[in-house]
């Protein structure tokens, strides 16, 4: 007896098996980039908020001191452009100003306006947007500025809703020429 082998459709069926898990194992890869890519954007902003807070006293205390021209127009010159990256309030002295004043610098360094920024995280996957984001446990103590975020984090493509990821980061500086109730 003869056998028959009959190749027609064989790559047509190979390939509906290959191809739906190759695209599955793209998107998880993908969302993984995406959780990743996240991390990262939200703890460098984070740290170049700390960095821009660690820099007010200076700009409060050291150049809003004096009355002479020169350090008048070295802060407006600070100041040029500066909308909401320097403050000149002396917030370091409010305790309750603190988690409200990082929040609003936090948001103006993740982009520009606070619209940009909820679409930002969306696109993170960021659970509830900027109100998803927590800072209550900034603390400035001895002029040593402790700032920490806590937010959730979902997984791009989950369609389960299983795949949260609750995270917690950091930083600290020390504040910049900082004299405690000046």
């Amino acid at each position: 007896m003869k056998q028959v082998r009959d190749t027609e459709g064989a790559i047509t069926l190979e390939a509906c098996i290959v191809v739906p898990i190759f695209v599955a194992l793209m998107l998880l890869l993908n969302g993984a980039f995406v959780l990743f890519m996240g991390q990262q954007i939200l703890t460098h902003t984070l740290i170049q908020t700390a960095k821009s807070l660690a820099l007010d006293p200076y700009s409060t205390q050291r150049l809003g001191e004096n009355s002479v021209e020169t350090d008048d127009l070295l802060v407006d010159i600070i100041s040029i452009g500066s909308d909401g990256y320097i403050s000149n309030e002396a917030w370091y002295d409010d305790p309750d100003a603190l988690e409200g004043i990082v929040k609003e610098r936090y948001i103006k360094y993740l982009r520009e306006e606070s619209s940009a920024s909820t679409a930002l995280l969306e696109i993170l996957g960021v659970e509830g947007g900027i109100g998803g984001l927590d800072f209550s446990e900034c603390t400035l103590e001895d002029g040593i500025l402790t700032l920490k975020l806590k937010y959730t984090q979902n997984y791009v493509y989950d369609a389960t809703g299983l795949a949260a990821f609750t995270r917690e980061i950091g930083a600290k500086v020390k504040l910049f020429e900082y004299v405690q109730g000046s």
